[in-house]
């Protein structure tokens, strides 16, 4: 596992994982959950390369100009 910020419950062969939860064995990954065996998602939906790391590259600039990048899920969204 490598490559991977701001997740949990995420486990072998995990690249690339950001803001996710409950993956295994995938890669390059932003906002999703329960995936497994998965590439290019956001929020659980598969994009092409091309179109992955343009759409992770604008949803971060906007998560770095709003102040979101680099936090946490919001203790609202925990189930305890």
């Amino acid at each position: 596992m490598y490559g991977s910020v701001f997740s949990m419950d995420i486990w072998p062969n995990i690249q690339y994982v950001l803001y996710s939860d409950s993956c295994s064995s995938s890669n390059h990954l932003f906002g999703c959950i329960g995936l497994r065996n998965k590439s290019y998602c956001i929020f659980n939906k598969q994009y092409t390369k091309e179109e992955y790391e343009k759409t992770v590259a604008n949803i971060i600039t906007h998560m770095i100009e709003t102040g979101e990048r680099g936090e946490f899920f919001h203790p609202s969204l925990s189930p305890f």
